[in-house]
């Protein structure tokens, strides 16, 4: 038997940048979020000035080029002034207090060790470190909604660290929930009342233009057509307007045109792939989840489409029915499960049921 990758070919010239459809990927320019672009910028240019920097709320539905944007402005940032110093974290790799400050403090150049230690050693040292160094931290919480209960007391931290310890931060918190202030301590809510920035989902014209944009990066002219980013923007955009989605589509659509040695996506590359899109996304998420988030999703799961009331969920799961709902609110945002109201008795409930 020969070598199978000699066997496979080259395969077909699709793929100028590949990256280009990596979650990850930031392009140097961001379509169709130029007024959120200057909002954020105006937010953070007194760190240029020598000034402290506006604390921001970011919200809105998956897809919505949130981090991207963020990113790209943070990225900017850096190039304009040296005064600024951008760390950025996912709340579900960091959800706790501790690991939060932990990772601020490497980033800085602090030394963690691995044995147990107090977090306010790990605070003390941070302030030290921090009140010795002339640039402003820009800390970019994304995911900030998985922070629950007294983890939360982190963000009064970072936002009252120039009237507790002296020193300039900044704090851009990311999440999918527009009530995410309503679950914040009272002391944070006054801090981020006045800086709250929604991102509006893509409508179906502002979606097929982040696609052909991603096209022209990442396919060689000839490989794609103007049906292509239609059908794929159109998918997206009934997935509620989420551009991860359509520009997944077209990657996962390139590979098969490639794996044929063909030089063109088709719609029938695009069609042959939509079930592998809306699957890998909703088992990445899942995978992602704590067993607590696991726990609720089995629960709907197993009532079927009839699906499950909330008290019921309340009440099976065991926890208290705050901590509960904010669940429950989190994995309506990442699109796993859906919400209908039903009539009775008792007056209106909510009916949970996954999301097809």
């Amino acid at each position: 038997m020969g070598n199978i990758f000699r066997e496979l070919g080259e395969g077909g010239r699709i793929f100028k940048n590949e990256q280009a459809f990596a979650s990850e990927y930031i392009p140097d320019e961001i379509v169709k979020r130029e007024s959120e672009i200057k909002e954020l910028a105006f937010a953070l240019r007194p760190i240029s000035e020598n000034r402290r920097p506006q604390s921001i709320v970011v919200y809105g539905a998956p897809g919505t080029g949130k981090t991207c944007t963020v990113k790209h402005v943070l990225g900017q940032l850096s190039e304009y002034t040296s005064k600024c110093f951008p760390i950025y974290l996912n709340c579900w790799n960091y959800p706790s207090r501790f690991s939060i400050l932990s990772k601020i403090a490497e980033e800085v150049g602090i030394f963690i060790p691995r044995r147990g230690i107090a977090v306010d050693e790990v605070w003390a040292e941070l302030v030290g470190v921090l009140k010795q160094t002339k640039k402003v931290p820009i800390i970019v919480l994304d995911e900030a909604d998985v922070v629950a209960g007294d983890e939360q007391g982190i963000f009064y931290d970072l936002l009252r660290m120039k009237e507790n310890a002296g020193i300039d931060v900044g704090v851009i918190a990311i999440t999918n929930r527009g009530d995410v202030l309503s679950q914040l301590d009272d002391r944070v809510r006054s801090s981020l009342l006045q800086s709250f920035m929604e991102f509006k989902r893509y409508t179906p014209e502002e979606l097929k233009e982040v696609v052909r944009g991603r096209a022209k990066i990442g396919l060689f002219p000839g490989a794609y057509n103007e049906e292509v980013i239609g059908v794929c923007s159109g998918f997206g955009a009934k997935n509620g307007g989420d551009a991860r989605i359509a520009i997944n589509l077209l990657w996962l659509a390139g590979r098969n045109a490639e794996k044929d040695a063909r030089d063109e996506i088709t719609l029938k590359d695009v069609e042959g792939v939509k079930g592998s899109v809306l699957g890998s996304l909703k088992k990445e998420k899942i995978e992602s989840l704590d067993e607590l988030d696991k726990s609720i999703v089995e629960l709907i799961k197993e009532s079927g489409d009839s699906g499950v009331k909330s008290g019921e969920i309340y009440e099976k799961v065991g926890k208290n029915e705050r901590t509960v709902r904010m669940r429950l609110g989190k994995l309506e945002s990442m699109g796993l499960v859906e919400a209908v109201f039903s009539e009775g008795g008792a007056g209106r409930t909510r009916v949970f049921r996954i999301r097809r």
